[in-house]
């Protein structure tokens, strides 16, 4: 019936107009405290569900005179489909609070287990629960896994954020680490911290001798072997072990620890910025998506990419310059 009275409301003008003027002396004005635009109040599709819900459960009486007017008493929802209804939007609320914090800017991808948990937990079965809403938790917790898989990325993320560090092993976050240093130094994406100059003497200038030790050491690499690597890898050892067992009292986020720690570990500071780019959701990318869609359209279809990218970077932006 849902799903009929969906596509009634998107295609049936007569029902709409019918549902606009429920009084045909006075039109129906709804109230704006509990019912919104989905337009304006949706911040991702995922949430569109929920936000359809809770303007049908506002509009119940409205809706109903309007769908015997229309002569669709088919549609009309008993006392028992409007209190499953009410359960199922009580149980779509806690998933628009994760769908809004993954939407912000601040979580990365190791948000990911901690939102698998809470999930769960949402999904527990109750003895005296709806038939149909048992099935909905089933359907999800069947599909979590497949959905937000347990990878290594995730779990090197976790590592990365002193937040969530603790809840993977000792041993398995140092041999993330290890393979994450030696991933980065392969392609080269982070240079090799070098060990503390030596006390130069007055009679030998400290700048020739570092250029000399600089030649030697590039000649080494050069000759470096994979195995060569792994013992270089294994040299970051101690750095590893420091960060582990650092303590945050500040509890910041990942991104501002890593800001402000970022000279007291320099290596992992430079894995950090590789890995923490990963996003924790689309929403990102779907929401330029939509902004290039309104940008780009029949009207303004000669736009070059460059022209696109500078209003679409000027639109994202523009709120931090007011």
């Amino acid at each position: 019936k849902l799903a009929s009275l969906n596509g009634l409301l998107e295609q049936d003008e007569q029902f709409t107009t019918s549902l606009a003027n429920e009084d045909d002396n006075k039109p129906y004005q709804p109230d704006q405290a509990h019912h919104s635009s989905l337009k304006s109040a949706t911040p991702t599709r995922w949430n569109s569900t929920l936000e359809m819900i809770e303007s049908l459960i506002s509009l119940r009486h409205e809706v109903s005179n309007a769908l015997k007017r229309s002569g669709r008493v088919d549609l009309c929802l008993h006392e028992d489909e409007w209190e499953s209804v009410r359960e199922l939007a009580c149980f779509l609320r806690p998933f628009k609070d994760l769908t809004e914090l993954f939407s912000s800017a601040i979580p990365n991808a190791s948000s990911i287990p901690l939102a698998k948990a809470k999930i769960r937990k949402l999904c527990t079965c109750k003895p005296d629960e709806d038939p149909k809403i048992r099935a909905i938790k089933q359907d999800v917790l069947s599909k979590l896994d497949s959905r937000l898989p347990d990878s290594n990325i995730i779990k090197l993320q976790q590592v990365l954020d002193p937040e969530t560090k603790t809840l993977i092993s000792r041993n398995t976050a140092t041999e993330l680490l290890e393979q994450a240093i030696k991933r980065c130094i392969d392609k080269q994406l982070i240079t090799h911290t070098t060990a503390p100059e030596m006390e130069s003497y007055e009679d030998e200038p400290a700048t020739k001798r570092m250029k000399l030790r600089q030649e030697m050491l590039n000649e080494l690499k050069a000759r470096s072997s994979t195995s060569d690597m792994d013992n270089a890898t294994n040299d970051y050892a101690v750095e590893i072990a420091r960060y582990l067992s650092f303590v945050d009292s500040r509890h910041t986020d990942c991104l501002t620890f890593w800001r402000n720690h970022g000279d007291d570990f320099p290596v992992l500071s430079q894995v950090a910025e590789v890995y923490l780019t990963t996003s924790a959701s689309s929403v990102p990318v779907e929401s330029m998506f939509s902004t290039c869609g309104l940008v780009m359209n029949s009207r303004r279809s000669a736009l070059s990419a460059d022209k696109l990218n500078q209003i679409v970077f000027i639109h994202d932006n523009f709120k931090f310059a007011m």
